[in-house]
């Protein structure tokens, strides 16, 4: 059964957002939670296409904040956040995601999906479903950057060479509205919350690891609400403790926009 948040001893860890330090491999648990948009839910704002009848019929809104009727909050980056050269323990489960691909295509001129990511390891389709040429432009910082153009229902697949410390920027310089999120992970716990604001990390090692919250919105998810109550995580980094066979479950969590006001 899941453990509650409220019920476990790392409570108060979580509540100060400490930074983990030590960790082991000796058995595997999971983490998993909700998010939730805590204010009026927001119109998504229309994109301006005009000029392109092809793209224009899509009625592209802009996806850096959507928010379900229910304020399922979509998109919260979730991963197990390393110290560069920091070796990850890999639950053998995830051998076989080295060969799976992570598709980012262009389709209906807009990149899908809008958050994306990835294990360094997997390789990374760029595919092109709309009838007119796409080019992919990556602003890495530690892979080598690129900008291909894609002939229309074509794809390629990209190598990578290494994890990318921050979310990378995905645009079309055909279409300058087209954006889009990357993020490249050096292991497999790496997920996004869904349009029903959960997420779920399966396998992680056991031990008292550091997480990383981190939305296009705000960046680092840093202000949030836990039943009511208002919790800093420094840099979005609370310290969690995975155990051996057991579901880490931080519960329902809400992001109140107001938090991010600067005053």
């Amino acid at each position: 059964m899941p453990k509650s948040i409220t019920t476990i001893v790392l409570s108060a860890a979580l509540l100060s957002g400490i930074t983990a330090s030590r960790a082991n491999a000796e058995g595997w648990g999971n983490l998993t939670g909700r998010f939730l948009y805590d204010g009026p839910i927001p119109t998504p704002k229309k994109l301006d296409v005009k000029g392109d009848a092809m793209c224009a019929k899509h009625g592209l809104v802009d996806q850096e904040l959507i928010v379900g009727k229910d304020k399922s909050l979509a998109n919260v980056v979730v991963f197990l956040y390393s110290k560069r050269g920091q070796v990850i323990p890999i639950h053998g489960d995830y051998k076989a995601l080295e060969k799976q691909k992570v598709v980012l295509n262009n389709k209906n001129c807009a990149f899908v999906p809008h958050v994306a990511t990835m294990w360094y390891k997997q390789p990374l389709e760029l595919k092109n479903s709309d009838p007119v040429a796409h080019n992919t432009k990556a602003d890495f910082f530690t892979n080598e950057p690129f900008n291909i153009q894609i002939p229309a229902g074509a794809s390629l697949t990209k190598k990578l060479e290494a994890a990318e410390r921050l979310p990378t920027t995905i645009s079309c310089g055909s279409h300058p509205w087209m954006q889009s999120r990357l993020v490249v992970r050096p292991d497999p716990y790496v997920t996004t919350t869904g349009a029903d604001g959960k997420f779920t990390i399966k396998n992680l090692p056991a031990g008292e690891w550091t997480f990383q919250f981190w939305h296009e919105k705000w960046g680092y998810v840093s202000k949030v609400r836990i039943d009511g109550k208002k919790i800093a995580w420094k840099r979005g980094r609370p310290a969690l403790s995975i155990e051996d066979g057991e579901t880490l479950d931080i519960g329902v969590v809400s992001v109140n926009p107001d938090d991010y006001v600067k005053k």
